[in-house]
């Protein structure tokens, strides 16, 4: 969908610390839980990238599952409903609120 001309394209800000969904690399049907690490995206081929720091779930990892040591740079897709963090604190994949550490 492409604005009309004259119409503002919503742009979506991020602020550090917000969880999100990205796209993974590679397939575009797959989503990653991410980390907002800088709320500065860049511009990229497929438009703005943010830098995150990635949940891997076990399947994409030949270790256990967990956060990625490093950020990287990932378009995002939505940010987590509060239900969707309230479940994932519970299953400890979160950390608890006002934490900064992750697992």
């Amino acid at each position: 969908m492409t604005a009309a001309k004259g119409q503002q394209q919503l742009q979506l800000t991020y602020s550090v610390g917000d969880w999100v969904w990205v796209k993974a690399h590679g397939n575009n049907l797959r989503q990653m839980l991410a980390r907002i690490e800088s709320a500065t995206p860049i511009a990229g081929d497929g438009g703005e990238v943010h830098f995150v720091r990635c949940y891997y779930s076990p399947n994409k990892r030949a270790a256990r599952a967990g956060w990625a040591a490093q950020g990287e740079h990932r378009k995002v897709i939505a940010a987590l409903n509060p239900g969707e963090v309230a479940n994932l604190r519970r299953q400890g994949i979160i950390p608890p609120a006002g934490s900064e550490v992750l697992p």
